[in-house]
């Protein structure tokens, strides 16, 4: 265990989940990777009324390098919040979009480059929030480095005053996502190979916490469009939202097919 840090987690509450599907106590609880030392055994195992469940968990991300992205961009972020201090009048929202390709940056140039970033924006924003009914949005793109960064103004928002952060989205998102999860799924079914089809059941745990680009409705779209192409044998795959202080939790697949129920979170009492 211990490839995430909420791996462990995201594998407890999907016993908890088998657990009150089958009304059974969990028994024979243990972590299979960790005997096997080249790492091809699965997350987890629990036997649940005679039946033994193999647990596997995968973090989802929206494209290829997004999770890796992930440490940057929040460091980048983290200091333009600190280094952006242009005041934004009443009326006018100002959101600063940067692009995904931020992980471009080595990790000691991150700091330095946002510094550059926000000295621009700082001299952009009065220049773009003079706005008013006749001239309701203006935007301006800046360029740190190779990195794009979207710098916009509008009148027509209900949280005037602020300024927001946000991620560019690299070009035919939907399509990219839809390839990073099918390529999961094909990965993580090797963990399953050989397993005995009697009284043994496949079970995948995914998780995602990304949600600037990413959320259930769009992962549960690109599931859909995949198994529509082809259908995979777990028997039992679980989407974990592990975003901090609001977990929520979606059961995708029962029997090896796709449940009916599945945009339906799973009551929050069942796993906390």
């Amino acid at each position: 265990m211990g490839e995430t840090p909420n791996q462990k987690k995201c594998c407890e509450i999907v016993v908890q989940l088998l657990a009150r599907m089958t009304n059974s106590l969990p028994a024979n609880e243990f972590a299979p990777d960790e005997l096997d030392q080249e790492k091809k055994a699965t997350d987890w195992h629990v036997d649940l009324k005679g039946t033994s469940y193999w647990i596997e968990h995968t973090q989802i991300e929206p494209y290829d390098g997004a999770l890796k992205g992930d440490e940057k961009f929040l460091r980048f972020i983290s200091q333009l919040r600190m280094e952006v201090t242009a005041p934004v009048p009443d009326h006018v929202e100002v959101n600063i979009c940067v692009s995904y390709k931020v992980y471009d940056f080595s990790s000691r140039t991150i700091n330095a480059n946002a510094r550059e970033a926000a000295l621009r924006i700082n001299r952009i924003i009065p220049l773009i929030t003079d706005l008013n009914d006749d001239q309701p949005y203006k935007e301006i793109s800046i360029n740190i480095n190779g990195l794009e960064i979207r710098i916009l103004a509008t009148t027509r928002t209900p949280h005037g005053g602020h300024t927001n952060f946000t991620r560019l989205s690299p070009p035919a998102l939907e399509s990219l996502r839809n390839s990073r999860i099918e390529k999961a799924f094909i990965s993580k079914l090797k963990k399953f190979q050989g397993l005995p089809k009697r009284n043994n059941k496949a079970v995948l745990a995914l998780e995602f916490s990304d949600q600037s680009l990413s959320s259930h409705l769009l992962i549960l779209d690109a599931i859909d469009q995949i198994y529509q192409m082809r259908e995979f044998s777990f028997d039992e795959v679980f989407l974990i939202d592990s975003q901090p202080g609001n977990w929520m939790a979606w059961h995708v697949v029962h029997g090896t097919h796709l449940r009916s129920q599945r945009r339906q979170p799973i009551p929050t009492d069942w796993y906390q």
